[in-house]
């Protein structure tokens, strides 16, 4: 696999939305924006390359779940983190919404690099 410019675009901007929602998530506990900047993040990495946008926009929602691995270490559970049982359960549910983002910014990339190309929608 060889690597172009836009997979290590996409790649930058994974970590950077990483690292973003891992600090948001330590801050705040307002769950539709992260869940929201979640979806746009996934989106907007998928959208930047083809081949590595889907698996690394639909892995992100792992740095949440790490977040809150962190703050059971650190701070001890909170009370809806108690279990192994709910790491699974929002691990399962942000995964699924990092992955409806990927693919919509993966649909959306494949749209603008068809309409670049001046193939017909």
């Amino acid at each position: 696999m060889r690597s172009t410019a836009a997979d290590a675009l996409c790649l930058v901007a994974w970590l950077a939305a990483a690292a973003l929602l891992f600090r948001a998530n330590l801050h705040t506990d307002d769950d539709g924006i992260l869940a929201g900047l979640l979806l746009l993040f996934a989106a907007a990495v998928s959208f930047l390359s083809q081949r590595l946008g889907r698996i690394a926009g639909s892995l992100l929602g792992l740095s949440i779940v790490s977040s809150e691995a962190w703050n059971f270490h650190v701070n001890g559970p909170r009370p809806s983190m108690s279990s192994f049982l709910n790491f699974l359960v929002l691990a399962a549910f942000l995964t699924a919404i990092a992955a409806a983002g990927a693919f919509l910014g993966y649909g959306a990339g494949v749209l603008s690099r068809r309409a670049g190309m001046g193939q017909k929608l």
